[in-house]
């Protein structure tokens, strides 16, 4: 199995912020080859015992851009008793709690956070009130502490299959489900344990690596060794100092025979561009099937009124609507997308009621003025009759196609636009032949018995 070694710590004063085609265009030639396996690692230290292994063969190309997964392993100081300094870890979750709010002094749990009500900060996770860790006192009378509290917060992320420009919130980062089933066959290991929610290993790079994972959607795991004791230890010099090269190696044995482990069945190993490339359009599915039936009744229109309905309410849209839902719900579009595709149903109701009572209308006048028994009578009723429900049904079809559109690429790759405008134009087709459908078994039904067809 091929993978892809980047050293985190790694320092270079020198910043390149441009590439030349050339070496675009080997890196490309190397992902022709097929997607690695990312392994990212802290220090150097942690990275020796690794590159001697015999399992390491090194490739004298360029990195590998196209990963499937990421590896990551290294050091970490240990929070719970019950492991000892040299054991393997192997988190189900990890959180970043280095994002907090401290509330000013003389506020209190009830009392409102500096930008809460726009959804900058939360009270989801909790707070530490300071006063309760004052030296040398239980503060049983309740005595303040000019730090006061501090609010942990959830961090920031938009996903790369989100909705553009809005964010999500995340504390609690899950590993991949494959790559923990995997790490269970590690379970019999001297000194391999596999964590579910507590607190055990406490480390400075791991939660970042487990956000941006989470943001780019890209499977990963990641094994701690025990190198010290968090926040104490003896009086002599952090035990990381001695233990960090037994721990480093603990680590890369673990972590080699996990690779091991993951390429025993190379079948359930995908890039996440496959994966993502085949649940996006299943997870669309649900969506995009409502609007056949619902747009089976703008097959048969006036152009001219759609296309000036169209038109109008555009401007209308984009001028006067959206800013005003903007500054109304502070969303960058007003509406979220399941909202303005959830418009179209309400107004193909709508139509409909509108549709039924002008036919109402019609049929009347139709028997007013004699035609009762006339099928091919043209009554004085003008057309413009239907252009209430035509308009309704344009209006509909604005809100759910560009919602439709928006909300594919939302879900889909940025090399899946094209799928996108294909599925609407598959739609359509469909909607064709669901009306077409439809047509032909009312006026097979209604022919039966010698009857006109109606």
């Amino acid at each position: 199995m091929a993978f892809l070694i980047w050293l985190a710590g790694m320092d270079d004063s020198r910043a390149h912020g441009f590439l030349s085609e050339s070496v675009f265009r080997k890196i490309d030639r190397i992902n022709e080859a097929g997607a690695f396996l990312g392994i990212v690692i802290p220090n150097s230290f942690e990275m020796s015992p690794l590159i001697q292994s015999p399992s390491f063969v090194p490739d004298p190309k360029l990195p590998y851009l196209d990963l499937f997964g990421v590896l990551h392993y290294g050091i970490a100081g240990n929070a719970n008793p019950n492991l000892q300094i040299g054991d393997v870890t192997i988190p189900r979750y990890w959180a970043h709690s280095g994002l907090w709010l401290w509330q000013r002094y003389g506020d209190g749990a009830d009392d409102w956070l500096p930008f809460e009500s726009s959804g900058d900060f939360n009270r989801k996770i909790g707070a530490l009130n300071i006063s309760e860790y004052n030296v040398g006192s239980d503060n049983k009378d309740g005595k303040s502490n000019l730090l006061n509290n501090v609010w942990l917060q959830e961090e920031e992320i938009y996903p790369v299959n989100g909705i553009p420009e809005q964010r999500q919130h995340v504390f609690w980062v899950p590993v991949d489900k494959h790559y923990f089933a995997v790490s269970e066959k590690l379970q019999g290991l001297e000194g391999v344990h596999l964590l579910q929610v507590q607190c055990n290993p406490v480390d400075m790079e791991t939660a970042a690596v487990a956000v941006i994972c989470y943001q780019q959607r890209t499977p990963f795991i990641a094994l701690r060794s025990l190198s010290d004791l968090a926040g104490g230890g003896s009086a002599l010099p952090n035990e990381a100092s001695t233990f960090s090269n037994l721990a480093a190696q603990n680590d890369v044995d673990a972590l080699i025979k996990f690779i091991d482990q993951l390429a025993i069945d190379p079948w359930k190993l995908c890039t996440v561009k496959q994966v993502e490339a085949l649940k996006a359009p299943i997870k669309v599915m649900p969506i995009w099937s409502t609007r056949i039936m619902a747009a089976v009744s703008t097959n048969q229109s006036f152009p001219v009124i759609q296309m000036l309905t169209m038109m109008i309410w555009v401007t209308v849209n984009d001028r006067i609507l959206v800013p005003f839902l903007v500054s109304l719900t502070s969303r960058p579009r007003g509406l979220s997308l399941k909202q303005r595709m959830g418009i179209r149903p309400v107004l193909s109701t709508m139509a409909m009621v509108v549709s039924a009572l002008v036919e109402r209308k019609r049929r009347a006048v139709a028997i007013h003025e004699g035609f009762a028994n006339n099928l091919w009578g043209v009554t004085t009723m003008t057309a413009m009759w239907a252009v209430p429900q035509y308009c309704l049904l344009e209006l509909a079809e604005g809100f759910n196609v560009i919602g439709q559109i928006e909300f594919y690429y939302s879900q889909f790759l940025k090399d899946m636009s094209s799928v996108a405008v294909a599925l609407i134009m598959f739609g359509m087709g469909l909607e064709g032949l669901a009306g077409s459908l439809i047509v032909s078994v009312v006026d097979g039904v209604t022919e039966r018995g010698g009857n006109v067809s109606g």
